[in-house]
């Protein structure tokens, strides 16, 4: 059975990068299937917290419509985490409309 856990804050700083991250490579140390899915559209950055920061598919480009969830999927080698990283530069050219429906086109 599928889950969704969104870690969310009004408040920039508060550590919802770093929660994410960390419970992501926790579930994959007991062997669960876990993917971070940054949904940060404006400043996204778990690829560069994960060092990572010049990715050719992102969600910002799923959602734009011009990769598939599948393209935009990495592996995070040491840690075994998948995630689907945000478009770190500034004109991507995506809104939070752009975010519905998302969840069905991601298949696990």
């Amino acid at each position: 059975m599928t889950k969704l856990i969104a870690i969310a804050s009004a408040k920039g700083g508060v550590g919802k990068t770093t929660i994410a991250i960390n419970l992501a490579c926790a579930l994959s140390q007991i062997g669960l299937d876990s993917v971070v899915v940054d949904g940060d559209l404006n400043a996204p950055n778990v690829s560069l917290h994960l060092g990572s920061s010049q990715l050719k598919a992102t969600l910002h480009s799923v959602l734009k419509g011009t990769s598939t969830p599948n393209e935009a999927l990495y592996v995070h080698a040491p840690s075994g985490t998948r995630l689907i990283p945000g478009d770190t530069t500034l004109d991507h050219g995506v809104t939070g409309a752009h975010l519905l429906g998302l969840s069905r086109n991601i298949q696990g």
